[in-house]
């Protein structure tokens, strides 16, 4: 096999490698914000720890007024808010 093909190869394999790591990475953050984003979501319901705060609340409140449209009924659920049908 000639050189340049083998460097080629070498080259496409650590590619290769590279870009499965960033995926693992990207999913292993993904989840970590998930997990994140439900526990604040239960103490939005509850005002239990950071949401026992008012300005946090109120924070959190903004950001889920900004962002509704990545929520879900079944997120709205969890952090006890009502939806309107209209």
């Amino acid at each position: 096999m000639p050189k340049i093909t083998r460097t080629a190869n070498l080259i496409e394999k650590q590619n290769s490698e590279r870009m499965r790591q960033l995926r693992k990475q990207a999913r292993d953050h993904e989840n970590e914000l998930a997990v994140w984003l439900n526990e604040q979501m239960r103490n939005y319901k509850n005002k239990t720890s950071d949401m026992a705060d008012p300005e946090k609340y109120e924070k959190f409140t903004e950001f889920i007024n900004q962002y509704k449209h990545l929520f879900t009924d079944k997120d709205f659920q969890l952090m006890g808010i009502k939806i309107n049908d209209n």
